[in-house]
């Protein structure tokens, strides 16, 4: 299996031949070759590859909720009467 590292920039993991480490106020840190290629063209390609990128985060993290969402429970619980009955005490 390759190893993958974290890029900062766009938030996902790449495998390590596809990123390169960049100096930054904090250190040094992993950036996907992708992310810096792509600061080199124009403005308005730049912000198109910022929407996309932020597209895809969203849409991952739109599935990772749905997924962990607990399913809906359509039939009462074998103890819900009783529970009922104490209350109305």
């Amino acid at each position: 299996m390759t190893d993958t590292v974290f890029c900062y920039h766009c938030r996902t993991r790449h495998p390590q031949d596809e990123v390169r480490k960049i100096a930054t106020k904090s250190g040094l840190r992993w950036r996907c070759i992708k992310s810096i290629v792509a600061t080199r063209t124009a403005v308005h390609q730049r912000e198109e590859f910022g929407r996309q990128t932020t597209a895809s985060n969203r849409a991952r993290d739109e599935s990772a909720k749905r997924q962990s969402l607990p399913l809906c429970v359509t039939e009462p619980h074998p103890l819900a009467h009783t529970l009922q009955t104490v209350l109305s005490i």
